[in-house]
């Protein structure tokens, strides 16, 4: 069935504008504090602050920095130290298949490059083409090979020049000439 909703693509940039101007308009007019890396959360009795997240203070090496708190809300990532520390299993399956995501600036005669494009190439495999916002950069979500056994995608030290080499081996016979690489 059918809904007569259309695709929306958030990109991550304009929900996290989204969260920060309504904490500025929050009557406490939080700050978000970025040099922080979440080290462990552990939970307590006490009925007013259950939760003890410490960090690291990545401006002052070696600092740490304990914060209490009524809860805590566990958004990052797949590799998240929230559900780490509390115990909490992944659930799902791994994907055994390596992808490599960019954002860059791209000259190419593709035609539809500034529409969002799923390509899946006989020989090469796919790639998924996102405009991103501001209408010249795009991301691109490009598979590369599959993972083996135990391998992560941290163990093949990809590089963005890897990626590109690869994007132009999908969207051939169409050129991609990369002018900037402004994420990977």
């Amino acid at each position: 069935c059918a809904l007569p909703i259309s695709h929306v693509i958030l990109s991550q940039a304009r929900v996290h504008d989204f969260y920060l101007e309504n904490m500025r308009n929050a009557p406490t007019r939080l700050v978000p504090d970025y040099n922080r890396e979440l080290v462990s959360v552990t939970q307590t009795d006490d009925p007013d602050y259950p939760v003890t997240a410490v960090y690291n203070c990545l401006e002052a090496k070696g600092k740490t920095e304990t914060i209490r708190a009524r809860y805590i809300v566990g958004c990052d990532g797949a590799r998240s130290v929230v559900r780490k520390s509390l115990g909490y299993p992944l659930k799902g399956d791994a994907a055994r298949q390596l992808w490599g995501v960019m954002d860059v600036l791209a000259v190419t005669d593709f035609p539809d490059i500034r529409l969002k494009a799923a390509i899946q190439s006989e020989s090469h495999g796919s790639i998924l083409i996102i405009p991103r916002e501001g209408g010249y950069m795009v991301r691109m979500y490009i598979e590369l090979d599959a993972l083996h056994g135990d391998e992560r995608a941290a163990d093949r030290n990809v590089t963005s020049d890897m990626l590109i080499a690869k994007a132009r081996d999908i969207l051939a016979p169409y050129t991609l000439d990369v002018k900037e690489v402004a994420w990977w």
